[in-house]
């Protein structure tokens, strides 16, 4: 090989290592795990909040004694995630169907919770699969046990854009 030929290999090679690194790093987030943790008394969101539009899934691990739901609802124009909780109670009250991603988690397991969006900001949320409460109109004491809708608890909060 002659010195200009070693010369232009050198240079595609070095030009090809610059390209990959560039590619690799800092502020790329694909791979980055999203992952809601549902524990009995919180639920909490670690990974990436802004996912590219299209599919996304979001593992869900219930670390309780209990069975638990993992729901991701898209948020109504104009509501933030720290009134999402309030804004569920009067759709409820409202007897509104609502729509969303959800998925039932066993005691200490793990699964996925499906997301698809072009656009958009979503609410992960999640919740024990069931609330009993003591209610002394119910029956008499020690038989006065109800279940109830279990209120949500908001993890996180997902914008979707292009």
């Amino acid at each position: 090989m002659t010195l200009g030929r070693h010369l232009v290999v050198s240079l595609v090679a070095l030009a090809t290592a610059g390209v990959v690194a560039g590619c690799g790093g800092g502020g790329d987030k694909t791979g980055e795990v999203m992952r809601a943790t549902f524990t009995g008394d919180g639920c909490r969101y670690q990974g990436d909040t802004t996912p590219a539009p299209g599919l996304f899934t979001i593992e869900v691990r219930n670390e309780s004694s209990e069975r638990a739901h993992f729901v991701l609802i898209e948020l109504p124009a104009g509501t933030t995630l720290n009134e999402i909780e309030s804004w569920l109670e009067e759709a409820r009250q409202r007897h509104e169907r609502l729509s969303g991603a959800v998925t039932l988690v066993e005691p200490h397991a793990t699964s996925e919770l499906p997301g698809n969006a072009s656009t958009g900001r979503f609410a992960v949320l999640c919740h024990a699969a069931s609330c009993l409460v003591s209610d002394p109109s119910y029956g008499p004491p020690g038989r006065n046990v109800r279940a109830v809708p279990c209120p949500e608890i908001a993890a996180a909060e997902l914008e979707v854009t292009p």
